[in-house]
């Protein structure tokens, strides 16, 4: 089956049901079918998603998926899986909370790959084009290297500022004021910013700690791990 078609199919569930509607401002997770579904689905155009449904938690990906749609319910189907595949890449090639990293992309751009702000960032995580070359984002628009590059960068500022408060701040803010203040700056749109992100990844933490807690319970195997 094509990558395009085998999108099409994955998103179909998706859309009917299959990972669970938005329930208000929540997500609902997957149940264990759909989970299975879409790990024998993706086999081979996405493999951070499938390397994450073979080690880890399966409800992850139903998580994501939910959120992206939740944001924007114009995206074709092979773009939510991939931005989803992308997310999931940065985790595996970073070490990065792919919760983390799709709450900043949710606060950068609501999921648009086309966004452009007035100030000239681009794409999903809002890249600058001064920044780009810097980073290895040669188009700003495509999916994959937009997330790449800003995750990257996102990197180097924790690197460089030793605390993710600090990074974030400075992906926000730039680096040199926050380097000048030695701190997270006083700016109502920084401030709003983290509080945004550490919010929607709290909330994504514990929806995807139900899964875990109810087999913990219950002395059942998790039915979203993939062995």
């Amino acid at each position: 089956m094509r990558p395009k078609v085998l999108a099409f199919y994955i998103f179909s569930l998706v859309a009917l049901g299959g990972f669970g509607g938005v329930q208000g401002k929540g997500f609902s997770r997957p149940g264990p079918a759909s989970a299975f579904q879409v790990a024998r689905s993706v086999l081979h155009p996405y493999p951070a998603i499938r390397g994450w449904m073979a080690r880890e938690d399966g409800s992850v990906v139903g998580l994501l998926v939910s959120l992206v749609r939740n944001y924007n319910r114009r995206l074709k189907a092979e773009e939510v899986l991939t931005i989803v595949d992308a997310v999931l890449a940065a985790h595996f090639q970073h070490g990065l909370d792919p919760l983390l990293v799709a709450s900043i992309i949710a606060a950068e751009s609501s999921f648009n790959p086309r966004a452009r702000s007035h100030c000239g960032a681009q794409g999903l995580m809002q890249l600058t084009p001064g920044l780009q070359p810097w980073i290895g984002v040669a188009d700003p628009y495509d999916i994959r290297q937009n997330i790449a590059g800003g995750c990257r960068y996102l990197i180097a500022l924790k690197n460089r500022f030793g605390r993710l408060d600090l990074a974030l701040a400075a992906y926000n803010a730039g680096p040199t004021r926050v380097a000048r203040l030695g701190r997270v700056p006083r700016i109502r749109e920084t401030i709003c910013y983290l509080w945004r992100i550490e919010k929607l990844q709290a909330k994504l933490r514990l929806k995807a700690r139900r899964p875990e807690e109810e087999a913990a319970r219950t002395g059942k195997d998790h039915p979203f791990v993939l062995a």
